[in-house]
């Protein structure tokens, strides 16, 4: 599968993870972080940067580049007196993905894993022509009541993708900054199949490549 094609392998190759990039499993540590409860919206977005005005506000943005996500921070940043915004660290992401579980399960034949992933994730089963994604929110939370994490669209982190980051990670509070114009996004999208719908999961956008089925949701810093 081409990282940056995010939603299909490569003709007649299924790649039904875990894979390779998401090994070896290894234990991390995180300090207390405040993760979004939904994915930044078109509302949120029109707030900070202007623009025309969004027909869908409730809808997730999309179709913004990493580089628009930086600009995106600085301003939102600007305006405030005290708090400060930044996207999560892959860890991060994945922690609050998983809200306190270790095994999602990878048996992808199991229809009753795609039911349930069915309530808490809009992916692809099928897909339109002219699908979309959805309004924050629209499915049920995850045990830590974030909406979203899964599907709908895939989220932006704070990471270079290395394909190996993690036989270098470190054990607390890691994070890959590497010169490259990739960067790791997760969670699937509403166009994704089931097996690529999962925590674990780990792709890749080019940085200034905007895609309808990419956004991201902020960390508020905590003094």
């Amino acid at each position: 599968m081409g990282h940056n094609q995010v939603e299909a392998p490569p003709p007649g190759q299924v790649v039904e993870g875990p894979r390779s990039d998401e090994y070896p499993q290894h234990q991390v540590c995180v300090d207390v972080f405040d993760l979004g409860t939904y994915e930044v919206t078109q509302q949120e977005w029109y707030a900070v940067m202007g623009g025309p005005k969004p027909t869908h506000p409730q809808r997730p943005v999309a179709n913004i580049s990493r580089e628009q996500i930086g600009y995106f921070l600085e301003k939102l940043n600007s305006l405030q007196s005290e708090s400060r915004y930044r996207l999560p660290t892959e860890a991060e992401w994945e922690y609050a993905c998983r809200a306190g579980g270790h095994d999602e399960g990878t048996n992808f034949h199991d229809m009753a894993r795609r039911d349930r992933l069915m309530e808490v994730a809009w992916y692809r089963r099928p897909v339109r022509p002219d699908a979309t994604p959805e309004p924050v929110g629209s499915k049920l939370p995850n045990a830590w009541g974030l909406y979203d994490m899964l599907g709908n669209v895939w989220e932006h982190t704070a990471d270079s993708y290395v394909s190996d980051a993690y036989a270098t990670h470190a054990e607390n509070n890691p994070v890959t900054q590497s010169p490259t114009d990739k960067y790791v996004i997760r969670g699937g999208s509403y166009k994704s199949e089931h097996f690529q719908v999962r925590c674990g999961s780990r792709v890749y956008s080019l940085s200034d490549d905007p895609l309808p089925t990419v956004g991201f949701r902020l960390v508020k810093q905590i003094p």
